[in-house]
Order: structure tokens, then C-alpha cells, then sequence
């Protein structure tokens, strides 16, 4: 269970394009209530499907159709967290992870999704660098550095509101290719120039050959 899932499922409604699909895994009979009751008639934009199963179940994993899929959203058990079960929550994470790993690995398929994780320890993180995620969200971190600095600055608050809402700014990864040639020496300075003629500013950029390489910042 996880309090911030319906938050996540509204705001990905708001970003979405019609007709996309949200598919939700639970074992819990309270949550497929509450989505087939209350969620599924909050999204305007968004189809919804609830999946029975747990994501610690590689069975239940593979019952999906996950390479149909364009993200894979892991959401740590909040109530292993109220029950200071923090190290077992991460490991159900770390469970899944590996079978979604072990999934791509043994699939000739060449599309593929992007994963993110919530982990609560951020040195649980370092653990599952080896698995596929692409990124973490360690919640308790997050939310104690945005704590810090709003005490510090409380006008802070609206840049995170323009950059963390769907009514402000989005960033986005783009292929450097709609900009800029490539294979082609260019400056950053010329980068930032090409992207303002489409209204988007370079904030930096990734080189995807360091894509699994802690040392280098994961390319970016």
C-alpha cells in the first residue's frame, strides 16, 4: 500500500495523452476497491486496469504484458515503513527489480521500459545499481532536504511548485538529434541557441554510453 499512488495516478493524468494506460499490480482487495470506485472515474485522460498479483511474484510479473509498457513504477509498502520494516520493504523492491532484470535479460525483444524504484535507504540504492532501474526515488531523503530548504527559504516552495506540478515547467529527455547534427563538434553555448528556437532550454545533457556507469554520473 501507498498513499501517494492515486497522487501519482491524478498527475500523470494531467500529463498524459487520451486514450494512454495506467495498469496498477495489487494483492490488496482494499485497493481495487477504492481505484475501481473512486480513481477510475478522477482520470479524464488515463484507461485504468488493476492486475491481481505482487510484485515480488515473478509469475504475476511475467502475466504482464511489460514490454508493451513505457514505464515500470515501483511504490514501496508504506505500512513496512509505519512498522519500521524499512530494510524489508526495500528488499521486496530489490525482489522485483531483480526478476524485472532477469525478465529483459531472457527476452529477445528489443523494445524495452524504463523503471523507477522508491527505495526508503538510500544506501539500498547502491545494492540495486546492478539490477535495470533507471532511476530512484528515495522519499524519506527527498522530503527531509525539501524540508531544509524551505526552512531556510520558504520563496523556495514556488520553484518546486512551477518545476514539481503539471501546471509548471516539465523536463524531458530529449534525443540530441532533434536539435543539433550529430557527429558534429559543437558548442554548449550553440545547444542552449538551437533549443530556444523550439522553446526548450538545455538544462544539460546525457551520454548514453556511460548509461550504467556509477563513476560517471550515469552519463549525465
Amino acid at each position: 500500500r501507498n498513499k501517494t499512488a492515486p497522487l501519482l495516478g491524478r498527475e500523470l493524468d494531467t500529463n498524459d495523452d487520451r486514450g494512454s494506460e495506467l495498469h496498477i499490480l495489487t494483492n490488496s482487495n482494499i485497493i481495487t476497491q477504492f481505484i475501481n470506485e473512486q480513481l477510475v472515474n478522477e482520470l479524464t485522460e488515463q484507461k485504468i486496469f488493476v492486475h491481481s498479483g505482487s510484485f515480488t511474484n515473478k509469475f504475476d510479473l511475467e502475466k504482464l504484458n511489460l514490454f508493451s509498457y513505457d514505464y515500470v513504477i515501483l511504490l514501496a509498502n508504506e505500512e513496512s515503513e509505519q512498522q519500521n520494516l524499512i530494510e524489508e520493504a526495500d528488499a521486496e523492491c530489490l525482489i522485483c527489480l531483480l526478476y524485472l532484470k532477469d525478465i529483459i535479460d531472457k527476452s529477445n525483444n528489443e523494445r524495452t521500459f524504463s523503471i523507477i524504484a522508491e527505495m526508503y535507504d538510500i544506501r539500498n540504492c547502491q545494492l540495486a545499481n546492478r539490477t535495470c532501474a533507471d532511476d530512484f526515488i528515495v522519499s524519506p531523503n527527498l522530503i527531509s532536504k525539501y524540508i531544509s530548504q524551505l526552512s531556510e527559504n520558504k520563496n523556495i516552495k514556488k520553484v518546486y511548485d512551477v518545476l514539481l506540478t503539471a501546471d509548471g515547467s516539465e523536463i524531458y529527455l530529449c534525443l540530441a538529434s532533434m536539435f543539433v547534427p550529430l557527429e558534429t563538434p559543437i558548442s554548449y553555448y550553440q545547444i542552449l541557441q538551437e533549443t530556444l528556437k523550439y522553446q526548450y532550454l538545455a538544462i544539460g545533457y546525457r551520454l548514453m554510453k556511460y548509461l550504467h556507469d556509477e563513476t560517471r554520473f550515469f552519463g549525465i
